[in-house]
């Protein structure tokens, strides 16, 4: 699953937000409620990964990530 599928399914839900956590499946909070994407779960790995795909796509740098800072994206 790449971060464009997640975006496109998060469209297609209404998701204001998207929540990529380990052990969990992928989360989207719709009319305030939270729905999680199918049964499996997100490995750290994995994890690691989409977010490459999320800077990567916004254009960042990894600045606030990499001092371990959150950070923040809107598409």
């Amino acid at each position: 699953m790449s971060i464009q599928d997640i975006l496109q399914k998060a469209t297609e839900m209404g998701a204001a937000d998207i929540f990529l956590v380990a052990g969990l499946p992928v989360t989207f909070k719709c009319d305030g409620h939270q729905e999680r994407m199918g049964e499996g779960f997100l490995r750290p790995d994995a994890i690691a990964a989409l977010v490459e795909e999320i800077y990567a796509l916004s254009g960042r740098e990894r600045t606030n990530l990499d001092r371990r800072e959150d950070d923040d994206f809107s598409f």
